[in-house]
This record gives C-alpha cells, structure tokens and sequence, in this order.
C-alpha cells in the first residue's frame, strides 16, 4: 500500500493548504444524500469516527486508476478515520472478484494481494474467473495457500457479501468507483473527473463530516 501515483497533490495530506484547488461544490463535485438513506440503520460507525465507504471492483479499469492514490490516502488518513470498502458485483465474474477482497481481508492479507489483484487483471490481462485464478494470485505474493482454500468459501465471506450487497442496494450504487463519507457525502470518478480531484474531494468532506456521535446528537436535536 506504499505505492504514491505520480501527479497526486504531493502524498495526499490533510491539509488544504497542500493542494491548490478550486472550491469543492455541492451538486458539482459531490450529492448530499437524503435523510432517508443518512438514517438508515444501515448507516453506523463507531462513536468520534468518520467513516468513508469505497464501493469498487478488481474489474473495474477506473477503480484500478484509483487505486494507487487511494491506497496512498488511506495510509494518511487520521486515526478517527474508518475506511472500508466494498466491491461491488454489477457484472458475471465480479463475484469472484468480490469474493477474493472479502478473503484477503478475512485473512489480514490484503497489503499482500490487493494491488497485485488489480495488477493481475489490467496489467498481466489474467482472467480471476474462479477460486483457482485467485488463489495463484495470493500464493504469489505471499499468502498462505491452505488459509486461502478455508476461507474463500467461508461462511465469514458470504456474511461479508451479503453484507456487500446490502450497502450496495443501500446507497444506489450503478457504478464506481463510489465514496461515501459520514454515510451522507457522495461523489465518484464521473464528478471528480480525475483520481487526483476525488482525493481531493473526499478530503473536503472528510474535513466538513462530524464524527459519528455528533452526527446523532444533531440528529436528535433536530439540526
């Protein structure tokens, strides 16, 4: 996760003083999402927290474009930042893929395989169309083989699919690579226009989110 794509703002800190950009706009540059969805059950993170959600796929050659930044923003970000991220399944085969994050994960591996896995499909054009494809993957960049084979068909990793799909639905995600901040901010690569400017963008909504308590006492005043 130590990979910083050249043309970034510098390392991506949080600073807006880093970064010289033109002001970050509602309905230009990222949604507010209406209250129906913010205070869904489905919206939770631990208390002084911000979460951001990335919904992707390994597939997904935008993803793929994000990724280095991405990565290099989340190693950055503040302790009282929770990033998680869900790939998305919109085409036949990116269940695999799916499959093959909530593994890595599951296995703590995913400073091993991640990158390699967008690496394996758009760079070396392999096909991660099953269990098998995936597993090579893995192996290659140090996993564990046997930890692999009990996990990928897990019962941990279907809850963690189901769970996938659930936010997915959720949030109305048609395509990504999406950001959701504070389960109220949302913006993706079609408004952002470049991965340097939807850095750029989250960092201006991660600055502009209370953390997760506030959010519900504001809730209950009625603010």
């Amino acid at each position: 996760m130590k990979t910083i794509k050249q043309g970034l703002c510098g390392i991506v800190l949080f600073s807006a003083a880093l970064c010289a950009s033109a002001d970050i706009e509602e309905n230009k540059d990222y949604r507010v999402l209406p209250d129906s969805v913010t205070k869904s059950e489905l919206v939770q993170a631990a208390p002084g927290s911000v979460e951001v959600l990335e919904f992707f796929s390994y597939g997904c050659p935008a993803c793929n474009s994000l990724a280095p930044s991405f990565h290099a923003w989340a190693e950055k970000a503040p302790a009282n930042v929770v990033v998680k991220r869900v790939p998305v399944i919109f085409f036949e085969g990116w269940d695999v893929l799916a499959k093959a994050y909530y593994t890595a994960a599951q296995m703590n591996a995913l400073d091993k395989v991640d990158l390699p896995l967008f690496d394996a499909i758009h760079k070396q054009q392999r096909q991660l169309t099953d269990a098998a494809s995936v597993r090579a993957v893995f192996v290659e960049n140090g996993a564990n083989g046997a930890d692999f084979d009990k996990t990928f068909s897990s019962f941990a990793v279907d809850h963690d699919m189901q769970q996938g799909k659930q936010l997915m639905q959720h949030y109305k995600v048609f395509a990504v690579p999406t950001v959701i901040v504070g389960g109220r901010y949302v913006t993706d690569l079609e408004l952002a226009k470049s991965p340097a400017h939807l850095i750029e963008i989250v960092n201006d909504l991660v600055n502009k989110t209370p953390p997760a308590n506030a959010q519900k006492a504001a809730a209950r005043s009625g603010k």
